[in-house]
């Protein structure tokens, strides 16, 4: 059975979005820049999913970094 399901963004990114195969979860792939500015927004990302445990925010369940050899 497929696990996975994958495919590169339309946008701009060029982002590749992995999904499971249920759909429930996305694992996207993201540039040093966008890392950036959501570490920067984390703070207030965590205050409001707190604060409003019914937001349409996406929950993001955590940051990676893979590295091949």
């Amino acid at each position: 059975n497929q696990v996975f399901k994958s495919g590169q963004g339309a946008g701009k990114s060029g982002s590749f979005f992995f999904y499971s195969f249920d759909n429930k979860f996305l694992i996207k792939t993201i540039s040093q820049s966008e890392k950036d500015l959501f570490l920067a927004m984390l703070g207030d990302y965590i205050d409001h999913i707190s604060t409003n445990p019914r937001s349409i925010l996406a929950r993001i369940y955590g940051m990676y970094t893979i590295r091949t050899s």
